[in-house]
């Protein structure tokens, strides 16, 4: 496994991954102007997985849709991330069960809230309850010992351990705990620590998207057994804890909030804090284009300033992207087109959705 990794092939193909949508990037720039010898001085590297040594990650702030540090990991690191993630992925998820559906090829966020809608229409509103709930802290709290007997539980190659021990090791938010919110690794991190949740819960109406999990069930004491249940199975086997303002027992009738979504027996709406955050970020990226173009048309040769003009191009190309991926969240949920020019979700007026817009 370990000779796959750190294949010369293996290594190119994972650069090609990274710098995706990074081709301005002066870090990705750099490595590419020597990209042979580069790579090539990287896998020699890691012949010895003993010597490597993850660089430090650059820490940054983002506040949507909350308040989250990220640590981003070094050019050169990502790639090494993306080579093992490419090598060891598809062995590990053969262990999940369907019941989990985060950053899983083939799943995701519009499989759970269509099968979630089946389950909830198939179980129908009267006398059906959930139970909805996420862990505190999750991406902090994940035991680095813990972690690495999982890894031990599925992976058998010791070149490939020590690799990855090195990366578990080159991140904390306290002694022995955490993984960054930004690396490759931390997903596929993230969704096996949780695995274990699943095989302990193992129940066809258990659904789960990485943190947020939810279950029903026609008996509402039998709900509240299995919150104290898990409650002690998280606590004495995963380190972890509920937080314990978002566990909620509640009638399915009125609506399950998941994954972005209000899902109803016979419906999903996008949130209406989904939808505000998304046309807020929309209008503010139109300003900003609109404000680079003025100033092009300010001066008396705008051609002389193609820098501005490829960046306007690019923020172009971001926009029509972000909204392409927008329209695949409305694939899912009732979209009212009977007010004036513009489609509605949720009685909110989406200003990039005409109303001969097909979605």
């Amino acid at each position: 496994m370990y000779d796959k990794i750190i294949n010369f092939e293996n290594l190119y193909k994972a650069y090609r991954k990274v710098r995706l949508l990074k081709r301005h990037y002066p870090s990705q720039q750099k490595y590419e102007f020597n990209l042979e010898t580069n790579l090539c001085k990287l896998h020699l590297r890691l012949r010895d997985p003993q010597k490597y040594k993850p660089k430090q990650y650059r820490k940054f702030t983002i506040y949507e849709p909350k308040m989250r540090e990220i640590s981003a990991p070094h050019f050169e690191d990502r790639i090494i991330h993306q080579a093992i993630v490419r090598i060891i992925e598809p062995d590990i998820i053969q262990t999940y069960i369907p019941a989990s559906y985060a950053c899983i090829k083939g799943r995701g966020t519009h499989k759970v809230v269509k099968d979630l809608g089946s389950a909830l229409k198939k179980l129908g509103d009267k006398g059906t309850f959930y139970f909805k709930a996420d862990m505190r802290r999750y991406f902090a709290s994940v035991d680095h010992a813990v972690l690495k007997r999982f890894l031990r539980q599925y992976l058998h190659c010791e070149k490939t351990l020590i690799l990855l021990d090195k990366i578990v090791d080159s991140y904390e938010d306290e002694p022995n705990k955490g993984i960054p919110i930004g690396n490759l690794t931390s997903q596929l991190f993230a969704n096996l620590y949780l695995s274990e949740l699943d095989h302990f819960v193992d129940s066809p109406s258990y659904f789960r998207y990485m943190d947020d999990f939810v279950i029903l069930a026609k008996d509402k004491d039998e709900l509240i057994r299995l919150r104290d249940e898990i409650n002690n199975f998280l606590q004495s086997t995963l380190k972890l804890k509920l937080h314990p303002r978002k566990q909620l027992i509640q009638r399915i009738s009125f609506g399950i909030e998941f994954c972005g979504y209000n899902i109803y027996t016979n419906k999903a709406i996008l949130r209406k804090k989904t939808l505000r955050r998304f046309v807020h970020r929309f209008k503010r990226k139109q300003k900003r284009i609109g404000k680079l173009q003025r100033e092009i048309d300010s001066y008396l040769s705008p051609e002389f300033d193609q820098e501005l003009a490829d960046k306007i191009v690019e923020l172009k190309e971001e926009l029509d992207r972000s909204v392409v991926s927008h329209l695949g969240f409305l694939k899912y949920s009732e979209i009212d087109t009977a007010k004036k020019d513009y489609g509605y979700v949720n009685k909110i007026r989406l200003p990039y959705l005409p109303k001969k817009c097909d979605r």
